[in-house]
């Protein structure tokens, strides 16, 4: 999605108008596992808390923003193993070999995210209609098996599955982009402002739409929603953040909503973050366009008309009183 033309130009809203209180407040994208059960996540813990109530209190002066660095503990360890990335277009990162047909991607991100893991299982879930033979089943794991190599043990990746043995399973080492997002979520949205790069740099792990080029997946739909989620919240956080006179930049403001919305089209509430950024930036022009584009989505989408939020911020930004202010 491309934001409307237009410069950054100097911010108009004066500190005093801008809000104490992140509007259109989310869950934290931490709350639950993956599958939206209540589980661990990829990385094996508990995912963690709800949008600290830091966002809803103005930093004193410039914060300290945090520096998302390469050492230990920014993210899971094991940067020279293989990584599944389902942050967009699956596909494997770290394999010397040509690139994974896609559906082996899926079948590698199953056995991070599922639990049950028995020839049943997966057979059912890779092809619900005409379930995998146990030979289908043997073909596509050695395809797998093969470019994804050995660990630092000299054990393949994906094991070996001796006779007797019900449940498939990945070494500990193999990484996933989505672990990774989740720790960085985390720790930024605990940080309030401070965090904003931490957020930042979540976003970037976002490639497109999670799960996208594998075709049907239905195991994996909830999953995807919950990323989804997720997405949009951080999203709307940074839009929210960078706004701010603590750390502003209009910029990242605007490619954090850009970001979110091509993964939801439909959330109005990185619309309206949006037009909060161009109000913040001084810009009328693409302020329109923006309003023009919600319209258009609400429409698209067969909505009656857009969320009664979305209006109310629409009439205090269009009305020679309202835009004095930003609620």
């Amino acid at each position: 999605m491309q934001n409307p033309a237009g410069t950054s130009a100097t911010p108009v809203t004066p500190a005093s108008e801008v809000p104490a209180v992140a509007p259109d407040a989310l869950p934290g994208p931490c709350a639950q596992g993956p599958a939206g059960d209540g589980s661990s996540g990829p990385t094996g813990g508990a995912a963690a808390a709800a949008l600290p109530q830091a966002l809803g209190v103005r930093a004193k002066g410039r914060p300290r923003v945090s520096i998302v660095r390469d050492g230990a503990g920014d993210v899971p360890p094991g940067p020279t193993a293989p990584q599944v990335q389902v942050l967009g277009p699956l596909r494997i990162k770290g394999i010397d070999e040509a690139p994974i047909q896609p559906r082996l991607v899926l079948l590698a991100a199953l056995l991070i995210f599922k639990s049950d893991r028995d020839y049943g299982s997966i057979a059912g879930h890779m092809d619900p209609v005409n379930p995998w033979t146990p030979s289908t089943m043997d073909t596509h794991m050695s395809r797998l098996r093969r470019p994804l190599g050995v660990d630092s043990a000299g054990i393949p990746y994906l094991r070996p599955k001796p006779k007797g043995v019900e449940q498939y399973a990945l070494s500990d080492e193999i990484t996933c982009d989505y672990a990774n997002f989740e720790h960085l979520a985390e720790r930024g949205l605990r940080q309030g402002a401070a965090g904003v790069l931490d957020l930042q740099a979540t976003l970037r792990l976002v490639r497109g739409k999670p799960f996208g080029g594998a075709g049907a997946h239905t195991w994996a739909a909830p999953l995807v929603q919950t990323m989804n989620t997720k997405i949009v919240t951080v999203a709307h956080t940074i839009a929210f953040q960078r706004i701010q006179d603590e750390v502003l930049d209009i910029d990242a403001a605007r490619h954090a909503t850009s970001t979110g919305l091509d993964v939801e089209p439909a959330a109005e509430v990185l619309y309206r973050d949006w037009m909060r950024v161009e109000h913040r930036a001084g810009n009328p022009v693409a302020l329109r366009q923006v309003i023009a584009q919600v319209r258009q989505m609400a429409a698209k989408m067969g909505f009656d008309d857009v969320q009664d939020k979305t209006e109310r911020l629409i009439q205090q930004l269009t009305t020679s009183r309202g835009a004095a202010k930003l609620h």
